[in-house]
Formats: structure tokens, sequence, C-alpha cells
């Protein structure tokens, strides 16, 4: 065995525990199982184009392959051991796979295997279990498993060393020309040009007999088609291939009704399903509908075989229909460049394009994914038409799909949708189906700890929901139920427990993610903040909760009222000023008169970067009711903004001097000086000029050194700016 085909075949060890595995998981008709043994037998089919035979040998805890062991390595390898394993449960020693192997005879096998052993014991035991099957060309143990003939000879390919008659009997029975001469039939039988001039001739139109031969003719082409598949099993893949491929343009180059009539019958297992495939692929479009519709209509004469007549018709035609679909397909993406979204859009086979995904997904992903790139790539054209059609379809096609082929696809795209779900200003008719969708997808990535892929979806559902961007009525009711739903108890919980315990990384994205889901995680988190003594935690839920924006704006106003402790307060101010706007500003009155410094100057701070021009009237209001430590900040504020309006409160403040005055007021005339200094009114020239001049103000007690000092600086200011 040369290295490559080596290669091959263990290969094929890891493709044989894998079809056995998921047979055992899931339906053998199944997706999963379906792909697992198309994997397999493709795998087997390349090794056994250069090999008669692939015997696998299993001895103690090694595997041979055609009697040469694995390498010590590879013995290493989890699914031989694993696939070893299951063998020997069921006393499996060697299984020898010959040349000609059907997908059937294969399936069948790997199904049996993949059983329980007592049951497999209980039902008359392996031996009896694959003799009914009718394993031509798989040997355990150096047996042949197939059932005898009527004659008591078994049915194996030609060339091998066990009796052929019953191949010569099936060809002369089929072709008339040879019946009677046993030697012409055994020639043909291993002559591919010779069966396909037989064929040709047999069903080529004759001459009626009181209209019984036309009644007769698909069960009579029907058995010699099966014939030839026996016959050609031995044949190299080329001559086989070559055979069929005859038999498919002979009849497709019949008249529709004669094809319906042979496609009724069950033909979708023959040559391994090509035969079905050059049928189709040989008709053109016109031919192709008119048969598609007599097949689906039941539009033919002769019932085909079968308890359930329509349903061997839809699913023999139904997978000749999707190769020449997805073939359809391929063509529209290479012929269409991107860009031409109309052209794309219409080739596109709009009401069965959500059954053709889900095969798609699991037989040629990338012809999907291409698809749905092109899709989502339109959601954000200027017309509003094309923007319709790319969403109905991408919801189509995304809502078919099995969950892990549909998150695959999310992956790529999900940033898309959200932009499309953003710039909507109306709801397209696939809007919430596409909400929905994404809704599924955040909980997936929560359950799998992607938080940081989450945010950015759960981020447009809270601000559509809080009117940011503004949409209508039902945007925002769609939006307000994707976050209640995703909203439940586990996963919030899980969003708790990673917040309060999880790495760097994660903690702060499920922190973001817990934000953005109503206000029953943001009053947690704000319950969290009053109660939580550690401060660098407490820095924690801020940095989240301040990327919340207006979402969070009722909650602080209303814990504002309630009051609490000093940081707790100063906290409460601090989000204010940083997801607020001007609108919250007074607000933060109360905290600009608190008794703590630090509330009073996080309150200042958050006036100054939210207040805008209400600034100077929300500090002017508060500053009457405010002691001197608070009034010193406030003035302080006042010169920052060179508010005018401040200009006539300040001078009546210093006015408004007490018979004895304490540092404290020293402190607030020194900052109201400076501050009429910066504002640089005119209006102020005269009394700080009697400061500085006399030290005297209203005859009422001197003021500090400082205080003159601050009003000769701020006297000096507006006089150089007037200058």
């Amino acid at each position: 065995m040369i290295p490559e085909t080596q290669v091959q075949a263990q290969d094929a060890l890891a493709l044989m525990y894998a079809a056995v595995r998921n047979m055992r998981l899931y339906p053998p008709a199944g997706a999963m199982a379906v792909l697992a043994v198309d994997r397999l037998y493709q795998t087997l089919t390349d090794v056994l184009a250069g090999e008669e035979k692939l015997i696998f040998t299993f001895s103690g805890k090694t595997i041979l392959l055609c009697g040469e062991p694995l390498s010590p390595p590879d013995r290493q390898v989890t699914q031989y051991g694993a696939l070893l394993e299951t063998l020997i449960r069921f006393g499996i020693r060697s299984i020898t796979l010959e040349k000609g192997l059907g997908r059937d005879e294969l399936a069948a096998c790997l199904e049996i295997i993949a059983g329980d052993p007592e049951q497999v014991k209980s039902e008359g035991g392996l031996p009896r279990l694959l003799a009914e099957k009718d394993l031509l060309h798989i040997l355990i143990d150096q047996k042949v498993h197939a059932a005898p003939a009527g004659d008591g000879h078994r049915r194996i390919s030609p060339g091998s060393d066990m009796p052929v008659e019953p191949f010569v009997r099936d060809i002369m029975r089929a072709f008339p020309e040879l019946r009677g001469d046993p030697e012409q039939a055994r020639k043909a039988s291993g002559n591919p040009a010779r069966l396909f001039d037989l064929f040709r001739s047999a069903a080529a139109p004759g001459p009626a007999q009181d209209g019984a031969e036309d009644s007769r003719c698909p069960e009579r082409l029907m058995h010699m088609i099966r014939v030839l598949d026996r016959a050609s099993a031995g044949m190299g893949r080329e001559e086989r291939e070559g055979l069929c491929r005859g038999i498919g343009a002979t009849i497709s180059g019949m008249a529709p009704e004669a094809v319906s009539l042979v496609l009724s019958g069950e033909i979708e297992s023959l040559f391994g399903g090509a035969l079905l495939q050059h049928i189709v692929s040989e008709l053109d479009d016109i031919r192709f509908s008119v048969i598609n519709e007599k097949l689906l209509s039941g539009g033919y004469q002769s019932a085909p075989s079968g308890p359930d007549p329509d349903a061997v018709v839809v699913s023999g035609f139904a997978e000749a229909s999707w190769a020449k679909c997805l073939s359809g397909l391929k063509q529209a993406i290479a012929a269409i460049p991107n860009g031409a979204d109309e052209a794309f859009l219409d080739r596109l086979p709009t009401a069965s394009l959500p059954e053709l995904s889900v095969r798609l997904a699991d037989e040629d992903p990338d012809v999907l994914r291409t698809i749905v790139n092109r899709l989502s790539s339109r959601l954000h054209d200027g017309r509003e038409d094309v923007r319709v059609r790319a969403s109905q379809a991408l919801a189509g096609i995304m809502e078919g799909l099995p969950r892990g082929h549909r998150e695959a696809l999310l992956a790529g795209i999900a940033d898309r949708l959200v932009e499309w779900i953003r710039g909507e200003a109306e709801p397209a008719p696939a809007y919430e189906k596409i909400c929905t969708i994404l809704k599924d997808h955040v909980v997936n990535l929560t359950h799998l700890g992607r938080y940081e892929k989450a945010v950015p979806i759960v981020d447009v559902f809270a601000r559509i929901r809080a009117g940011v961007p503004a949409k209508n009525v039902m945007a925002q009711k769609i939006a307000a139920g994707i976050i209640r739903d995703l909203a439940s108890e586990s996963l919030l919980g899980a969003l708790f427990t990673e917040f309060y315990g999880g790495r760097d990384g994660k903690r702060a994205a499920s922190g973001r993610m817990l934000c953005r889901l109503g206000e029953g995680p943001l009053n947690r988190l704000l319950d969290l903040l009053r109660v939580q003594g550690e401060s660098d935690k407490r820095v924690r839920i801020l940095q989240v909760l301040g990327e919340v924006g207006p979402m969070v704006m009722p909650l602080i106003r209303e814990r504002i009222r309630e009051g609490g402790a000093w940081y707790y307060l100063r906290n409460l101010a601090y989000l204010l000023g940083r997801t607020g706007g001007g609108g919250e500003a007074g607000e933060l009155r109360p905290l600009l008169l608190h008794e703590d410094l630090r509330v009073r100057r996080e309150a200042l701070r958050s006036v100054h970067r939210i207040g805008g021009s209400g600034r100077g009237p929300l500090l002017l209001s508060a500053l009457p009711a405010a002691e001197d430590p608070a009034r010193v900040d406030i003035v302080e504020m006042l010169g920052r903004l060179k508010c005018d309006d401040a200009v006539v409160p300040l001078l009546e403040l210093l006015r408004d001097r007490p018979f004895i005055a304490l540092p404290s007021r020293a402190d607030l005339e020194e900052a109201i000086c400076v501050a009429l200094g910066r504002i640089g009114s005119p209006g102020a020239v005269r009394a700080l000029a009697e400061i500085q001049e006399s030290g005297r103000f209203f005859g009422v007690q001197p003021y500090y050194e400082k205080v003159i000092v601050a009003a000769s600086r701020a006297l000096a200011s507006i006089r150089s700016r007037a200058a």
C-alpha cells in the first residue's frame, strides 16, 4: 500500500468511528448521520480506486491496515481506540471492504455496529443481521454475508472466484436478445460498452401492443437499470460512471411522460444516487419544469410501487431537484458580481430558500455562507425594496437552520444585522423575525461566556426600548419584548455570577450586559453600589453603569431623592454627570448643598459637565441656601464659567457681611474677588477698588489681607482687558 493510500485508510478509521458515533446520537436518516456516512464512503471509494480490497484487522490493543500495524503515535489517536473498543464488543476481528462497495451496504453495516450488542444478540446475532442486509462487498472475519439466490449461488461481483451464474441469468432475462446465450451474457456482464448498447437498444421506442407495452415500459426499464447497477458493481469507477452517464442521457432524451414514469420508480438509490443526478442534469429548464409538475401533481399513468407512491416520487426527484438548484445557485453567485443586487436577488429561489438552506448547511456550507454574506451586505442599500427583500431572504434562511449552523453564520453577519435594526426607521416585514434570531444568538453567546460579542446586540435593543434613537411604537414594543425575554432568572444569574467573581475581561463584559437588561438588573447594581464597602468594587459598578446613558437616569433621580451615605451620593452624582443631559442637572441641586465636601464637589463637577447653559442659573439658585464652605465651591465654579449673571449676586454677598468675620467668611470673600476677576465685568470695579484702597467696605470690619490681595489682582485683570 502506497503512503498516500495508507494515510487515506487511517482517515477512514477515524471517519468510521465518527459515522458509528453519529448513528448512535442521531437518526440514521438525519443530516448528521448521513453526512458522516457520505464522508466515510467517499474516502473508502478513493482508497478502493487503487486497491482491490482494504482489510482492517483488530488484534489485541492495536489495528492492522492490510497486515501492517499502526505506528506508535497513531495508536494514541482517540478515535482509533474508541472504534477498536466498539468492534471488540461485537467480537469482530477483521473487516474487509472490497472494490465495488456501495454506500447503502456501508450504511447498513454501520447501522448494525452502532446498535446495542445485547439487542443484536437477541435478534439472532451479528452474522444473521449482516446476512439479512445482503452485504456483497463487506466481509466480517473473512466471511461474505450475502443472502443466497434461489439456486443456492451467492451474488457477488463478476471476476471473483465464486459462481457468477445469477448475474448471467439476470442479464439474459433483462435483455431478450441474449436469452439462451449464457456465454454472450457472461461476456457482456464485464463490458460496459456492450451493456449500454443493450440498454439503449431495449429502451428505444417500439410499436405498442394494444397499449400494453407503454404501461409496462417503466417497469421494464427499471428492471434493466437494476440489473445494470448490480452488473457494474465490480467495474472500475470510470467504467461504472460512463455506463451510468449513458443510461441517464438515454432516459432524459425520452418524452416527458416516459421520463416521469421512470422517475416515479425507486431510482434514487441506483448507481449510488448518481443516475438520478445525470438524468436531471441532461434536462433543459422547460422539460425539467414539465416533469417536475407531473411528478408533484401525481400526473403519471402508472403508479410507482411501494406503500406511499407520493413519498417515493417526491423523495426521489427532490434529490435531483436539489442538485439542479444547487448548480443554479452556484452559477448565479459566479455570474452576478457583488453590487448587482437586484439581479442576484432575482435569481434566488426565495420560496424554497429555507428548505434549500438546510441542505446547503450540511452539504455545501461555503455556498450558503456566500449567499448569506451577500444578502447581509444589501441590508444597508439605499433602496428600501432591496433592503426588504434581503432581510426577508435572510430571515427565511436563518429560521429554518439548526442552531449550530445558524450560530456559525451569525458569527459573521451579526454586526450587519444590528446596524440594520438600528438604522431602520420603520420595521420591515422581517424586522421582528431577525430581532428574535438575534435574541437567541445572545442567549447562546451568554451560555458560551462570550459576553463581549453579545453586548452590542443587547445595547441596540436597550437603546431602542429607551427611545434612543427615536423609533415608532412597534419597534420599541419589539425591543422591550426582547429585553424582557433576555432578562430571565437563569441568564441574569449567570451574568451576576460572572460579574461578582469572574475574570477581569469577562467580568466587565457581563456587567455591561446587565446594565442593558432593564430596570431589574440596574436596581440590583445600584443596591450593590449602596452597600458595597470596597472602593475597587464600587468603581467597577460605576464603570458599567456609566456606559448606559438615559436608560438609568430615572433610577438615579429616585435614588438621589432617597438619600444615603456620602460615598453613595457622591457616586450617584458622578453617574448623573456621565449619563444625564442638561435636563437632569437640576437633580444635582440638593447635592450642591450636602454637608460633605466630597459630595458637593462631585455634584459641581457633574453640573459643569452636563449643565450647559443652565449651569449658571442652577448654581445661583443654590447659592443663598448654602453654608459658607459650600458657597466657596459654588462661587469658584461661577467664576470658571465666567457667568455674567453672577456679578450682582456676588456683589450683594460681599455687602452682606457679618459683624464678626470668621476665617470661613474670608475664604468666601477671597473666592468672590477671584470669581469677579475671572468674569471681568466693569460693574465690579468700584467694589474691588474700595477693598483695595481703603481696606474697608461700607465702614465695617477690615478685610483679611488675602481678600485685599485677591481684590487687587481681580481689579488689575479687569482693567487690563478693558485697556
